[in-house]
């Protein structure tokens, strides 16, 4: 199953963790990946997605689970004048 298939799979399994807009999306293909010569994926690369709701790694089957990582803000808290 390619990564396309399985983050739409994930998103059957989990509405909940793909709200419209709030959504970031990391594939990591391996070296050998025709991907990086113009070709189809052949690899079963990592996928991570990161939400409003925490960061998930995204297994072979579309199943989420969540990893133990902060999310990223823009709030500065410096900044506050």
């Amino acid at each position: 199953m390619d990564y396309t298939t399985r983050m739409a799979l994930a998103e059957r399994k989990f509405p909940e963790l793909f709200p419209p807009g709030s959504l970031e999306c990391l594939v990591q293909h391996n070296d050998w990946c025709g991907i990086f010569s113009g070709k189809v994926c052949n690899c079963v690369p990592s996928v991570t997605i990161t939400t409003l709701k925490g960061k998930f790694a995204v297994s072979k089957k579309g199943d989420c689970r969540k990893l133990d990582e902060t999310i990223p803000t823009v709030f500065d808290p410096g900044n506050l004048t």
